[in-house]
């Protein structure tokens, strides 16, 4: 595998989480005050408290989850779990409204069922921690941005010190869904980095506002008319920026290229001068050099265990390497949205793999045509979840949560009515480049909403097949992959995570 950066001098554990540990609400403590910490009601000598999470309304501190240097505690009951034995996490089979668990060498860890979305955010931050630290990360994630480049280093020192601005490590779990819906379309393959989001809604959905990466900014107000209603510039193509101030809100004009767009800062209006500089800074660098490449070494990104197992199944590094890089891709996918490169999506499944895959979101295809090079599928909307896909996905161990997937329901807004979802795909290295349209009165068009749902319902069918790849190995056929029981799959990732990955202890 890959091994971790080491950039300057390794940080304590207590300076590394405070590092990491941003962005969350007030509700959530970094380094607790003496009286947070009166309402425990169990011991931690001889442990220093690192994070309190106290997810009841009265703030009493009896349901939540404490971390301090040497263990994750459960407010309820004062369960302790030593943070080295941390592997990954949270999981919630019943949903995330339940009681969920934590993988440890020694079998689940159970967490408590907890109510607000920002504790559920903040113990899931908290495990992204541990496992990064117990895998060999030593320091701050600003640091390591900032090694990529000027573009980079002008967000950090501007944007982030910007009020409504949240770093990649601030932004919850809950946010990045709503995200995921404008900045799609990162090149992710190509290192494409994100680097500081504007969240201009009023209840924190994220769903509008603004993304910065260290190559583009992506757009999202619809409020606003088109075409500014969605897009992304890459800073390349901007010309230049002039600030218009209204009555309640602040706007930035970009000229570009591709014509003006408009960013309109309300929610966030207190962030449009340090915008302006952002933008500035940028334009004074010749538009070549407007991106910052990846740099070496960079640590893999993805779930650690899985990249564990693949180095535990004796392959050939070529063939590693090439799952470790799904596994990064599928990560990406995941946090920031579905990457794209010239209109392709990408997606880590091999083609053989999406062409299992697709069936669970949209049901069994009703046409299908190979070229040589492009397969193409056509699924009918709407259709019948209950006989197609919810029966398929039933079926098989671990695949139920398939069954609820369906976009039968979708029509494009304000436009003709589809009929009838095609997809794309194309073999490319590292995966599979796709493309999601609509058919409507037999004539093919964009449809993002369609794409969207597709998008939504297929990450998820993506992570459990890349999951039992990098367990069950890449020779497999799908359908015998997807015919292997959770416990065997449970067992055989036990068995190689184990023997390729003792973690180290990580107080202090």
């Amino acid at each position: 595998m890959m091994p971790y950066r080491v950039v300057g001098p390794e940080l304590p554990f207590y300076e590394y989480v405070r590092q990491n540990f941003t962005g969350l609400p007030q509700e959530v403590q970094v380094h607790p005050t003496p009286d947070r910490l009166a309402k425990l009601r169990f011991p931690i000598n001889g442990e220093h408290p690192l994070v309190l999470v106290d997810d009841t309304i009265m703030q009493s501190a009896k349901v939540g989850i404490l971390l301090t240097t040497n263990a994750l505690y459960s407010l309820a009951d004062g369960q302790r779990l030593d943070l080295s034995l941390i592997r990954g996490g949270p999981h919630y089979p019943n949903g995330e409204d339940e009681a969920g668990f934590i993988d440890t060498p020694n079998g689940p860890f159970a967490v408590p069922q907890l109510t607000q979305d920002y504790a559920r955010g903040a113990l899931h931050r908290m495990v992204e921690i541990v496992v990064a630290w117990n895998h060999g990360e030593r320091t701050s994630a600003p640091a390591e941005l900032a090694l990529r480049g000027p573009v980079t280093r002008a967000a950090l020192h501007v944007l982030h010190a910007a009020p409504k601005v949240l770093t990649p490590w601030g932004v919850s779990r809950k946010k990045r869904e709503g995200i995921r819906l404008f900045s799609r379309g990162m090149d992710h393959p190509s290192g494409e980095e994100l680097l500081a989001v504007i969240d201009e809604t009023t209840l924190g959905k994220g769903d509008e506002g603004v993304v910065f990466t260290d190559r583009a900014v992506h757009v999202r107000n619809e409020a606003a008319s088109s075409p500014n209603d969605f897009f992304n510039v890459p800073y390349a193509h901007i010309q230049n920026v002039t600030p218009k101030r209204g009555l309640l809100e602040r706007k930035l004009v970009l000229a570009t290229s591709l014509g003006p767009r408009e960013i309109t800062l309300i929610t966030a209006a207190d962030a449009a001068d340090a915008v302006h500089r952002f933008f500035m800074t940028v334009l004074q660098m010749p538009p070549h050099q407007r991106h910052d490449p990846r740099p070496p070494n960079a640590p893999l990104l993805g779930d650690r265990v899985l990249h564990t197992c693949v180095d535990g199944l004796g392959l050939t590094p070529e063939v590693a390497g090439d799952l470790h890089a799904r596994l990064v891709l599928q990560h990406q996918n995941e946090q920031w949205g579905r990457g794209e490169r010239q209109g392709w999506a990408f997606s880590p499944l091999s083609l053989g793999d999406l062409r299992a895959a697709l069936p669970y979101v949209l049901g069994q295809p009703v046409g299908e045509h190979w070229d040589g090079t492009v397969m193409t599928l056509d699924f009918s909307l709407p259709m019948n979840i209950g006989s197609g896909a919810k029966s398929m996905a039933s079926s098989l161990v671990g695949l139920a949560m398939f069954a609820t997937v369906g976009i039968g329901w979708i029509s494009v807004p304000k436009g003709p009515k589809i009929s009838t979802v095609r997809c794309r795909a194309y073999a490319q290295p590292g995966g599979s480049g796709i493309r999601v349209t609509g058919i409507a009165n037999h004539a093919e068009l964009e449809a993002p909403a369609i794409a969207n749902a597709v998008d939504s319902g297929l990450v998820r069918v993506e992570q459990e097949i890349l999951r039992r790849r990098c367990i069950l190995g890449p020779d497999m056929a799908a359908a015998e992959l997807l015919s292997v029981d959770d416990d065997s799959v449970a067992r055989r990732a036990h068995e190689l995570s184990v023997a390729r990955s003792p973690a180290p202890t990580a107080g202090g």
